[in-house]
């Protein structure tokens, strides 16, 4: 008997030292130490990337994309006249084209989808290329140097088309036009010029 009554001692104490080892290791494992406790975090980062290649980051990419561009349209003052002079578009080309490349630069921070990376490249592309054209149609507005501002209206108005198929391929509608949708319907002014301070 004597010998006996340490065992529920030894097997108290066994069993509180298991205990003991369990929640130390708990505890690791909740901080991050250990071998292998990295494992389900890097698995959980690995998921991510692959989510966001679907439909549902896809529509919240569009989303983002479309908002920028709606406030940009809604900002750039509809024209009053059908075919502005070269004073009206002297005046006004300047702020939107800041406007413009600002929204641009906006529309370039966007990492798009795999599926949407071509079209949207592009379309970054032709936005960046519509208010550097815009920024060089006020200069040649403010100087009356008639000639100039035909041509870079011409050169925009191939850009708004390319603009427009490449964002309509994407599913793309605010981001398919720069300015009120009527000024880019309104077909090709004889008078310089009819797209100038949208474009």
């Amino acid at each position: 008997m004597g010998q006996g009554t340490p065992r529920p001692a030894t097997a108290l104490g066994s069993l509180t030292s298991l205990v003991a080892a369990a929640l130390v290791a708990l505890a690791l494992v909740a901080n991050g130490c250990g071998g292998t406790s990295k494992g389900p975090p890097a698995g959980a980062r690995t998921a991510t990337p692959r989510a966001t290649t679907n439909g549902p980051s896809t529509s919240t990419f569009v989303a983002a994309a479309e908002d920028i561009c709606k406030r940009l349209n809604d900002e750039l003052p509809r024209d009053k006249t059908a075919h502005p002079s070269i004073g009206d578009i002297a005046r006004t080309a300047p702020q939107n084209a800041a406007m413009e490349s600002e929204a641009a630069t906006a529309l370039g921070g966007l990492v798009p989808p795999r599926s949407l990376a071509s079209d949207w490249s592009k379309i970054v592309d032709y936005r960046k290329r519509l208010a550097q054209e815009l920024v060089e149609l006020a200069r040649d507005a403010q100087v009356n140097d008639v000639a100039a501002v035909l041509s870079l209206t011409a050169s925009k108005a191939k850009l708004h088309e390319r603009l427009l198929r490449a964002s309509r391929h994407a599913g793309f509608k605010e981001c398919s036009h720069i300015g009120p949708l009527r000024v880019q319907r309104r077909s090709s002014p004889p008078a310089p010029p009819a797209k100038g301070t949208h474009v």
